[in-house]
């Protein structure tokens, strides 16, 4: 999961919210954890039916191509709405405590060995991968 937003409201009396920062970061939060319900809900459906096309000798290639296009794009949806709800709880925090935010998040990630792409950050170039926030 892209946003993390209990961990923002748990963390609100570090960052100093205010109970009009609060209540407006807890409507996010409610409104991406019934969108992100429902969007998984739709990935996981489009990623059964791509799997039962792949294992039915019967299908056709051009079956099995929309059916993975399609998990593909309900992917996809899941991803962007934790990126919008993200960018809507940064607009409510001010710069300090988005920074804040920010970087106790990736000491935790760090802590618990999270790869470099889920903290936020670019691959080296060692890897071959500069410049890419996802491996794939």
């Amino acid at each position: 999961m892209l946003f993390r937003s209990q961990a923002l409201l748990r963390q609100g009396q570090d960052l100093k919210l205010s109970p009009e920062q609060t209540q407006k970061i807890k409507t996010i939060t409610d409104q991406y954890e019934r969108t992100r319900r429902d969007r998984e809900m739709a990935y996981k459906r489009s990623e059964m039916e791509a799997l039962k096309l792949i294992h039915d000798s019967r299908s056709f290639l051009f079956s099995i191509g929309n059916a993975v296009q399609k998990a593909d794009q309900d992917h996809s949806k899941l991803r962007m709405a934790g990126i919008k709800a993200l960018r809507e709880a940064r607009d409510v925090l001010r710069p300090e405590q988005y920074g804040r935010w920010r970087q106790d998040h990736a000491a935790r990630q760090m802590a618990q060995g999270a790869p470099q792409q889920e903290r936020g950050e670019q691959y080296d170039n060692e890897s071959g991968d500069a410049g890419r926030i996802a491996p794939h």
